[in-house]
């Protein structure tokens, strides 16, 4: 069948080349505050090669405007993060603190195990010293172990004397560094460069904005693009940003009666047609700007504009610059999988039934829409090393759901990995996951777990769970017998009297299952009178 509509869907190269000839080039924030990332010799050809044969039809809308300027000093600052990192682990979601921890390894080993070894040796010689007496063998070996650890004493003195002065050299450095970051921010030349190259379209007044935020409550509802996968992540206005943005496109494409090509490196499902591999824009997208602009549309990420501009600008931009920006962008598509892999862990630990579909959602995220894309991906062959990771934090995509045994694994890592972990989070997320789950759980796996609690907390991992809640039924039975606090000798009197008691006795009053586990300790005269005061007694089966 024959389509007479002019919304295509595809571009074919007669039209991409036309498209190219008269549209108008507009930047959102995403590709714009990514040049900060790019270097000095990337920046230059853009603007150079590309962007001098452009002057004229380089717009950007007032809302990208706002969020650049916003954002900039963030994203030229991120990278002094990065730099202190190196020395202390500022972020925990992060590998960092390299100089601490070694300098934390140093001194554990020499403060701990060097006087652990010393103290063992100097009992060994005490006790083997006597030759006249048993147990006695020869001090030669000894006094040999004696100066080798007097050696190792030594070394480590030195090598904690390096680190030192290695750290000091590193810290210098990275002042210096960070020095020439901030400077950045008032003497931006970048900035500079991109007030000259484009020109910035009309804010919206505040009544206009309160009708796009009602517009857009029905559009994100309803799934419809752009935006919506912002929901969970900004507040007020911003929340509605992208809606913003692609509004303040529109207009200026209807009223300047030209085609606009959109480049953004914002690579989330509510700009890209998903399967789509990042080439071409939600079909609801293409649908809309045509009815409302009488004008083509189509979008390009940073780097494949600049393949497309020297096909169709003869700009003759380096492939090493385009290789930059698409190793960029796979970085950053990277660090958004891996935030994606970080709240599926947090979700799973947490003891969540996470689902793949696109309404399930953690911490406002949609992470069940994220686990259906990823699923939809492999099935074309794709993605394939994600989906292992996934499956490595313990979702079962066969399942739709856990895999309590991958969990199990995944839990014995971090039980090795994450020092920060306490005990309490570890026997929470054991209680509320594993425990009920572990008819699931492969043998072997168990008794790795097992192994692994016994290093970590010296202790036996016990596969039943434990009551948490402190049993004060001696107590509770003092103050029953106390004339002096308890005059009137009743079970349950007023919280003045009982003290931290009285919560503990009243939820006992309230719940025949708490009742029950405690009741086998009173005798038959106690309980009548339990019974009398109103316990719950005759209900315990």
């Amino acid at each position: 069948m024959k389509s007479k509509s002019n919304k295509a869907f595809k571009i074919n190269s007669r039209d991409e080349k036309r498209l190219f000839k008269d549209a108008v080039i507009v930047y959102d924030s995403s590709a714009l505050l990514d040049f900060y990332g790019y270097s000095e010799k990337a920046k230059n050809e853009i603007f150079d090669l590309v962007f001098a044969k452009l002057e004229g039809r380089l717009w950007i809308p007032a809302q990208v405007e706002y969020e650049f300027t916003k954002n900039r000093e963030s994203v030229i600052t991120k990278p002094i993060n990065s730099y202190q990192n190196l020395i202390y682990k500022t972020d925990t979601k992060k590998e960092g603190g390299f100089i601490e921890a070694i300098e934390s390894s140093i001194s554990n080993f020499k403060n701990k195990d060097v006087l652990k070894i010393r103290g063992n040796l100097k009992a060994l010689i005490e006790r083997t010293i006597k030759d006249n007496k048993h147990p006695h063998i020869n001090q030669k070996s000894l006094n040999d172990l004696t100066e080798a650890v007097n050696q190792i004493s030594k070394d480590l003195d030195k090598l904690e004397k390096i680190v030192k002065t290695s750290k000091q050299i590193i810290q210098a450095e990275i002042k210096v560094k960070e020095r020439k970051i901030k400077t950045i921010k008032g003497k931006d030349s970048l900035l500079v460069k991109l007030n000259q190259a484009f020109t910035i379209g009309d804010e919206y007044k505040y009544e206009e904005l309160i009708e796009i935020v009602k517009e857009g409550k029905f559009r994100y509802e309803n799934k419809i693009p752009p935006g919506y996968e912002d929901e969970g992540d900004k507040i007020g206005f911003q929340v509605y940003g992208d809606l913003i943005l692609w509004k303040q496109t529109m207009e200026y494409a209807k009223r300047i009666s030209k085609p606009i090509i959109l480049i953004t490196n914002d690579f989330k499902d509510d700009w890209w047609q998903p399967k789509s591999n990042n080439e071409i824009p939600r079909h609801e997208l293409i649908i809309e700007f045509i009815d409302k602009t009488n004008q083509q549309f189509w979008m390009y990420s940073g780097e494949s504009f600049l393949h497309k501009a020297n096909l169709y600008f003869k700009a003759n931009v380096n492939n090493s610059t385009i290789q930059e920006l698409l190793d960029f962008n796979s970085e950053k598509f990277r660090k958004i999988e891996e935030e994606w892999l970080e709240l599926l862990e947090e979700a799973i630990y947490d003891g969540e039934d996470v689902m793949a579909n696109h309404n399930y959602k953690f911490k406002g995220k949609n992470l069940g829409s994220w686990l259906s894309n990823v699923s939809q991906d492999n099935k074309l062959g794709k993605k394939l090393a994600l989906l292992k990771e996934i499956e490595e934090i313990g979702f079962d995509f066969k399942q739709r759901g856990h895999n309590p045994d991958l969990q199990a694994k995944r839990f014995i890592q971090r039980l090795f990995e994450n020092e920060e972990l306490n005990k309490m989070v570890c026997q929470n997320y054991f209680n509320s996951v594993l425990m009920d789950k572990q008819d699931r759980i492969l043998p072997e796996t168990k008794r790795e777990l097992n192994t692994a609690w016994k290093l970590r907390f010296n202790e036996e991992r016990l596969w039943e769970k434990q009551s948490q809640i402190k049993d004060k039924t001696d107590e509770w039975k003092k103050f029953r017998y106390n004339k002096d606090l308890n005059p009137k000798e009743k079970w349950s009197t007023s919280e003045k009297n009982m003290g931290g008691l009285y919560h503990w006795v009243r939820y006992r009053k309230k719940r025949v299952d708490l009742l029950e586990l405690i009741i086998h300790k009173f005798s038959k005269e106690e309980i009548d009178e339990l019974r009398e005061q109103g316990f719950p007694v005759d209900e315990i089966r």
